[in-house]
């Protein structure tokens, strides 16, 4: 793209975002914002949460109308501009991922075009028409975490036809035709908490699993990595799953649901941050201090379950890192260099013991609390 054409390609993303959201959605308090703006919504103390889900079935449609407000990097003269097509930004997680973006777009002089559908993670249709728009105003590469692994690839491989690059960052994705995927290793992340948590139980006992959603591919790696790894502890019990539709009261119903029926319960595992939270919560409503809880995923929420013990460890992502990353990559494959076709952006283990530990702390607030 040339490059006195920058500024009039980030005034049209943003128009087709405005009149896209003409047609009366909204989602929460969602206002058109500036990218400093947004920064400073993240340097405020929030911390990396949980990404969302899957749906199936999509149709592709040529006209953005789903998108949600959307934030974008200043503009740089000369420089390109990346979109960062995630499942929400009025999230957390999903905007501690844009800051990684933005900084490392900030060294390369680049711009970010910060978007998703809506609806949120389940709006696949309109993550599908936030693709289509970006095609169609032709930004230089795509940060894409696919709502769905099936319904987003041919809105991707579209976008990669026209040479457009494309990394996909959090969630995979059922085609090999993109240029990376930065992502947690579910799998041997839960294979690891499992290990923990049988330690932590004196391998034996019964333990709760529950999942954030049924057909969910980074939940189901979760749970069957965390089975698999306790398949090694023949004194250990796993309960049948249980889902909380990635809902804290749902969750916390759930977890009510299983102190009552089990009353020899040693520990329940949740598959993200609301299912953290939901058990947490039970807990304390039943004042029982003899079952531990663990799982994926960091929040503000979280926090104070792991200052009062009562969250016993929690599996954290790396947003930030996969944000910033998937700009440096996008910026290689433009300069025709090789890139790693997968990178695992790493996790780590937070429990009421180390989570105020540097290396630890840096991860739970990339940017500072």
């Amino acid at each position: 793209m040339k490059k006195n054409g920058r500024m009039a390609l980030v005034l049209a993303l943003t128009c087709a975002l405005l009149a896209g959201c003409s047609g009366g959605k909204t989602q929460g308090n969602t206002t058109a914002e500036t990218a400093q703006g947004k920064a400073d919504s993240v340097q405020t103390g929030k911390a990396a949460g949980e990404a969302g889900g899957n749906t199936e079935n999509v149709e592709t449609s040529e006209n953005s109308t789903n998108t949600e407000d959307t934030t974008k990097a200043e503009h740089t003269e000369g420089g390109r501009t990346f979109a960062v097509v995630v499942h929400s930004t009025q999230s957390t997680y999903w905007q501690t991922l844009n800051s990684g973006a933005e900084a490392a777009a900030k060294e390369s002089g680049d711009s970010i075009y910060f978007t998703a559908p809506i609806n949120g993670g389940s709006d696949i249709n309109g993550q599908v028409d936030v693709m289509q728009n970006c095609i169609n105003q032709g930004v230089d590469g795509i940060l894409l975490a696919a709502a769905d692994v099936d319904a987003l690839v041919p809105i991707t491989e579209q976008a990669i036809d026209k040479g457009i690059p494309v990394v996909v960052v959090d969630c995979g994705l059922n085609t090999d035709k993109y240029e990376s995927s930065i992502a947690t290793n579910n799998r041997a992340a839960a294979e690891e908490l499992a290990k923990k948590v049988a330690e932590d139980i004196g391998e034996e006992g019964e333990v709760a699993v529950m999942n954030y959603a049924a057909g969910m591919l980074t939940g189901s790696l979760r749970e069957d990595g965390f089975r698999e790894a306790m398949a090694a502890y023949p004194n250990i019990t796993l309960l049948e799953t249980q889902y909380y539709n990635n809902d804290t009261q749902k969750a916390l119903e759930v977890s009510q649901n299983l102190l009552t029926a089990n009353p020899n319960l040693k520990a329940i595992y949740a598959t993200n941050e609301f299912g953290i939270v939901g058990a947490c919560r039970a807990l304390m409503e039943k004042k029982i201090d003899t079952v531990n809880v663990y799982g994926f995923d960091f929040s503000d929420d979280v926090l104070p379950l792991l200052e009062s013990g009562i969250c016993k460890g929690t599996m954290v992502q790396k947003p930030y890192d996969m944000g910033y990353k998937g700009v440096e990559t996008l910026v290689k494959v433009l300069a025709g260099e090789a890139v790693e076709k997968d990178i695992d952006s790493g996790c780590v283990v937070a429990t009421p013991e180390n989570y105020l530990d540097e290396d630890i702390y840096q991860v739970l607030y990339p940017m500072g609390k």
